[in-house]
Parts: C-alpha cells; structure tokens; sequence
C-alpha cells in the first residue's frame, strides 16, 4: 500500500507539471503521466478539436524544409505509440497554442487578398490587398525570424535571402542607387520576393494550418467558378466590371479567344496567373485532404484553371495529373519514383542523342495549344538565354528585353524572367531553393498517412509548376 501511495503521488505531480507546460519534468518523473487526458500547453500532445479537449494532436516533427512544418495527426496514436514511432520523447515536442486559429489571420488575409482586384495608391506606391498585407508583415516576419520565432534556420532560409538581396542589388545596380524609382522598386521586390515565404514559415508550421491553407484555396476556386464561367462564354469579365464601377482595379486586357472560347483573365492582371492560381490546387485538393471527394476537390481545381486556355498552366496540369497517375499504378512499388527519374533522365538523353532540336524544345512543342503557340515559346525560350548571357549578374533590370520584332514582352517561365531581369545569381539560387526544398521533403520518414498525403500532394503540386 505505501507503494501504491508513493507512485500515485508522483504520477499525480507529475500530471501538475504537464498541466504548468513542464513536460520535460513529467516525462523524467514518470513518462505515463503524458496521458491523452491532460492538455499539455508546452510540450508533447495538445488537445483539440472537441469541447471536452479530448482529441490528442500531435505537433511533432522537426521543422521541415523552408520551415513549412507539416507534423502527423496522432489522433488514433496513443502516447507511448507516438513516442515510439518518432523515436523522441514526447516531452521535447512543440505544440500550438490551445485555441488558437488553425490558419492564423495574416496567411489568411494574404490568400484572399490574392483574388480582390484592387488598386490604390499611397504616394507614388501602387497598392492591392495582397501587397498591403506583405508591407505590413515585413518587419514582423523579419523579428520572429531573427528571435527564432520560426524554428531552426535552414539553407532554404538563405537561398531565399540570397535571391531577395541580389534582386534588391540588381535594381539598384542597373538603375541607379540615386534614382528615387529605383529604390522604390527595389524595395518592393525585396517585400514581394521574401515576405510570401517568411509568411508561410510563420503561419503554416503543422498539418492542421496547412490543410486549413488549402481549403481555403479551394473555396476560393468555387467562388470564381461561375465568374470564370460567364467571363468564357461572354467575354466579360464581371469581376472587375462589378469591383471596377466602385474603386480601381485591374484593366481587362485583349486576348485572342482560343477554342471559341474567351481566355478567362478573373481577378487577376494576366490569364496565366489565373490558370497558376487554380491549378496549383489540384494535386493539394487530392493528397492533402485525405481519400474523401479527392476527385471532386482536384475535378474543381483543373475545371477552373483550364478556363484560362493558358498553355503554362495547362502543361502544370498536365504533368501533377501525369504524377497522380503514376502514383496510382504503382502504388505497391516502392521505389517508383526513383524509376521515374531515371525513365526522365533516360528519356532526356535519348531526345537529345537523336533529335535535331533540344529536349526543351521538344517539350514546348508537345505542351503548346497549336505550333504557333510552340514556335512562340521556342522563340521565348531561346531569346532569353541570349539577354540572360549578354547582362549574367545583374540583369536587365526593369529594362525591356531584346528580342524579333514581331515577340511580345510577355515572358511565361517564371524562373527564367527571375534569371533574366535580376541575373544568374538569382537562377542558381532559385534552383538550389525548389531543389533543396524538395528533396528533403523526399527524405523525410515515419510520416503517418495523413502527414504523408499533404507532403505528396506539396511535392506533386511544386513538381507541376516547375
């Protein structure tokens, strides 16, 4: 009896230091104590979901690359089961705050600030939702990133500085440090190029925030649907005839219709970024979401997009749709994307060995609406690297690039405008960031199906923008 009197006492301290958020303590005085009926404020499991605070979730995991923390929903784990399965002890795993917003408010204001058309100005600042948010959170990201508000830094950490800092050199290098313009557009390309990622570093850190983060995508996609519809079939853009009769918005640009059909443009400046936008959401809306109206979720996304009639995002479309595919024959292979790998380099090296045009071109050719439209991206692709090798540090700056007489200025692969405005430097950089990042979500391991699901649809969904 006195035994059984001594450990209830231990277990029952034990259980108090848990409840102050010492789970180091508890776990060292009797790790059984970290039961699924205690909230666990700093360490461990916290409960959520239910009004009795019943639910263990947990937030382990280190942090992941580019700090996007996507840790396992252990709601059908128990305690030792998870500590098992991570190979830590629980008392060492971060925890959200009980309460607080799956998707906090500033990530959320920046998602829906992407699909509000408007326009002010502030000075000689030209101004729009999204913008105003990352203005506002420049400094605050900064701070939290610096007093490790973020988690551990990492090398996707300084790539992304990297690219900010020498995009901000280049227009200044290019421009003139003296120039007011100059340093103003400096400014903004910094806000615009690192913000958006400080931004998910700091708001989507767990499964729940980053699955919150895609249904709010995916919501927004069904609200533009009968928009995108009307603007097809019309060729009016009610969007911005609705938002543009009250405040200043975007110009509704002249495009040649495709298909019979008008390339639906929505809240945004270009058809293109409209097709980016919704079709980024496909293989999210399948993986992320877990197995339930997977196809309805990625049926919406592709309807959406392909409204755009845009080749680039349609050639996006086309390959998460091809990786999905893949992913579903040969589900029992474990290896099966390694064999994919090695089947793309195979089939790079064969294109190159016995075709008289490159891989590339033969890609664009296969991807493009009709062979005007592939002859035009050949042409995209071939003049840019010619800018790119004349101006290899510093770019063309906000210059306009050189090119045949009859090409617009339009440039639709986004990492190779990035090389040939800003120079080199920032391709590199941006190669190493997709790349890095990437393959450490490849590498990560005992990943439970959930936590899994949203890493593939990630990866699916960077693979396809590419």
């Amino acid at each position: 009896p006195l035994r059984r009197q001594r450990q209830m006492c231990i277990r029952d301290s034990s259980r108090r230091a848990a409840i102050r958020g010492d789970g180091r303590r508890a776990c060292k005085a009797d790790p059984c104590a970290l039961s699924a009926d205690h909230r666990q404020p700093a360490g461990g499991i916290a409960l959520v979901g239910s009004p009795t605070g019943r639910t263990p979730v947990h937030r382990a995991g280190p942090a992941g690359p580019g700090g996007a923390d996507i840790r396992r929903d252990a709601r059908r784990d128990t305690p030792d089961q998870n500590r098992e399965h991570r190979g830590m002890s629980t008392a060492s795993l971060p925890v959200a705050k009980p309460g607080r917003l799956a998707l906090p408010l500033p990530a959320t204001l920046f998602i829906v600030g992407l699909v509000l058309p408007i326009v002010f100005h502030l000075g000689s600042f030209r101004l729009s939702p999204y913008r105003l948010v990352l203005v506002a959170m420049f400094i605050p990201c900064l701070i939290q990133w610096l007093n490790g508000g973020m988690g551990r830094r990492s090398w996707p950490d300084i790539f992304a500085f990297g690219i900010a800092g020498w995009s901000t050199l280049a227009i200044l290098r290019v421009h003139g440090a003296a120039n007011m313009d100059s340093i103003e557009a400096a400014g903004i390309v910094c806000i615009e190029t690192l913000t958006p990622y400080l931004l998910a570093r700091l708001c989507i850190r767990d499964i729940d925030s980053f699955r919150s983060m895609v249904r709010l995508h995916l919501v927004s996609l069904l609200i533009l649907l009968p928009f995108a519809l009307i603007e097809t079939l019309t060729a009016r853009n009610p969007i911005l005839d609705l938002i543009g009769s009250v405040v200043h918005t975007y110009p509704d640009i002249e495009k040649p219709a495709r298909l019979g059909l008008d390339r639906v443009q929505g809240p945004f400046e270009h058809p293109i970024l409209f097709g980016v936008f919704c079709g980024s959401g496909f293989a999210l809306g399948y993986f992320a979401l877990g197995p339930a109206y997977r196809l309805a979720r990625a049926a919406l996304s592709a309807t959406v997009a392909m409204l755009s009639l845009s080749s680039g995002p349609l050639s996006a479309l086309t390959a998460q749709a091809a990786l999905i595919l893949w992913d579903r024959l040969f589900t029992g292979i474990q290896g099966r994307w390694l064999m994919l790998g090695a089947l793309t380099i195979l089939a790079y090296l064969v294109i190159d060995l016995f075709s008289n045009r490159s891989p590339v071109e033969v890609f664009i050719s296969y991807a493009a609406f009709n062979p005007q439209t592939a002859f035009s991206r050949v042409l995209i692709w071939e003049w840019t690297w010619i800018n790119t090798w004349q101006n290899p540090w510093f770019g063309l700056g906000n210059n306009d690039w050189q090119r045949l007489w009859f090409m617009t200025d339009s440039v639709d692969m986004f990492w190779m405008h990035r090389t040939m405005v800003y120079g080199l430097p920032v391709g590199i950089l941006n190669q190493l960031l997709f790349f890095w990042i990437i393959i450490s979500l490849v590498r990560k391991s005992g990943l439970d199906e959930a936590t899994a699901g949203c890493r593939k649809g990630l990866i699916v969904c960077l693979a396809g923008l590419y």
